[in-house]
Formats: structure tokens, sequence, C-alpha cells
């Protein structure tokens, strides 16, 4: 064989690699969701597309009243008549 130097902790090195690896590869598949858990994704998503609309809502309230009330929506130059 050829007597090409390796560094001693060379084995070390890819035991933790490999052991980080497979340790994150284990909490993705705990993430990940079943057909169990699909109904709570499905709430979750439920509530945070209502708190998108609310916030939503929120800013159009607060673009409204900063709006001349006689002056219609679409005039955006609001010149004074």
């Amino acid at each position: 064989m050829q007597r090409i130097p390796v560094i001693s902790r060379l084995g070390r090195s890819w035991s933790l690699y490999s052991l980080g690896f497979l340790g994150l590869v284990t909490l993705l598949v705990v993430l990940l969701p079943t057909s169990y858990s699909l109904q709570t994704l499905s709430i979750l998503g439920d509530a945070l597309g209502f708190a998108a609309n609310f916030l939503f809502f929120i800013a159009q309230g607060i673009y409204r009243v900063d709006r001349p009330a006689d002056k219609p929506v679409h005039d955006v130059a609001w010149t004074e008549t």
C-alpha cells in the first residue's frame, strides 16, 4: 500500500459529522407532518390566514382615516378646487 500521511483525527471527524447529519435527518423526520397532524396544520393555517386578514383590515382602516372624507378614493392628486 502507499504510504500517504493521514491526519489521525480524521476518523473521529467523520464520525462526528456523520452523527450530526443523522441527528439533523432525525430532527427533520420528527418535524415533518404525519396524517394525524395534518388537521392541526390546517387549523394553524386558518388561524394565520385570519390574523393576516385582520391586520390587513386594520391597515385599510388606518389608510382610510388619513384620507379626506370629501375626496373620492380614485382621486390620487387630491387637488383643491
